[in-house]
């Protein structure tokens, strides 16, 4: 009787990951757009899974372009965050250390102001400015209080005074350096970009409450000559704009405007502390409480300002 001979089939070795419909441990499929596997390392989807059959059941992947294998398991306790609106971007800004573009410019311009502060005769027309808007806000706080301005002067080297009657004088007399911060603030944010539809409506407010206050306020030669200037300066300013037929040249000068009476709305309280005379030795008689009380006070509220200013910036596209 002849014997059979056993014959045994050899299939070739099968390495792992490689596509094989006769393979029963690997079932490899590229990962398409359907798919919402991601990788925790470099958020790819260029992800290529292997399914064990395992007790567990789990899937294996592996990035194809940086090489990690990682489970289902991991990569929902890694998945990429959704993307950010773009106001919350922006808003984050300042948490990851970069500023954008707004508040580059406003950074640019605090220094600015700071440099031209010390700057004699070229920061005259802004240090004009700062007092005429101090002091009108001492006459502001009177007629609230129930009393009137009967005058306000202007000088050539930047200082001012405002004559009134009546009202609370405590108010009167702190509302100068906090009027001035607040009133630095209102011009900034008429060229602000984030009330473009208001800016036209504000600056017209603000040249109308400076000519208001000159013919009403003022009867000094020199007070109207320093308001003359100024008002020179502004509408030199709007000619430019309506010859360029842009809005740069106006917005920009409105911006470093406010910003230079905000910041002198900080240094000028300090002086207050060295100079004998005052609105915080005034205001230390009034109250009994030491004028470095009310100098505080008005150096947190034009930080305040500024720090304002710095967060509408930040929201700023």
């Amino acid at each position: 009787m002849q014997e059979r001979k056993r014959t045994t089939q050899h299939r070739p070795r099968q390495e792992p990951g490689r596509s094989d419909r006769q393979s029963s441990r690997y079932s490899v499929h590229t990962v398409g757009s359907t798919n919402s596997a991601r990788c925790p390392t470099c958020h790819s989807r260029m992800v290529r899974a292997s399914e064990q059959h395992t007790r567990l059941g789990r899937t294996e992947h592996t990035c194809m372009y940086c090489g990690v294998t990682f489970t289902s398991e991991e990569q929902k306790e890694h998945r990429a965050p959704p993307p950010l609106p773009r106001t919350q971007q922006t808003r984050r800004s300042s948490d990851t250390g970069s500023l954008n573009p707004q508040q580059s410019l406003l950074l640019k311009m605090i220094i600015g102001a700071i440099v031209l502060s010390v700057i004699p005769i070229l920061n005259w027309p802004f240090s004009w400015l700062e007092t005429f808007f101090h002091e009108l806000s001492h006459g502001l706080a009177a007629i609230l209080t129930g009393g009137s301005i009967l005058n306000i002067t202007l000088t050539f080297d930047g200082a001012g005074t405002c004559t009134t009657r009546g009202g609370w004088p405590p108010l009167i007399t702190w509302a100068g350096y906090a009027g001035a911060a607040l009133w630095g603030m209102a011009i900034t944010m008429s060229a602000s970009e984030s009330h473009r539809r208001l800016s036209p409506a504000l600056t017209a407010l603000l040249m109308a409450t400076m000519l208001i206050s000159t013919i009403c306020c003022m009867s000094n030669g020199v007070s109207l000559l320093v308001m003359l200037i100024i008002y020179l300066l502004w509408m030199a300013a709007v000619f430019m704009q309506a010859k360029t037929k842009n809005a740069f040249i106006l917005k920009r000068f409105l911006q470093f405007s406010g910003i230079y009476v905000t910041i002198s709305a900080v240094i000028s309280p300090l002086y207050q502390l060295i100079s004998s005379v005052g609105d915080s030795k005034q205001l230390a008689r009034m109250s009994g409480i030491s004028e470095g009380f009310w100098v505080l006070s008005w150096e947190l509220l034009a930080l305040g300002v500024i720090w304002r200013l710095w967060q509408q910036a930040g929201r700023s596209e």
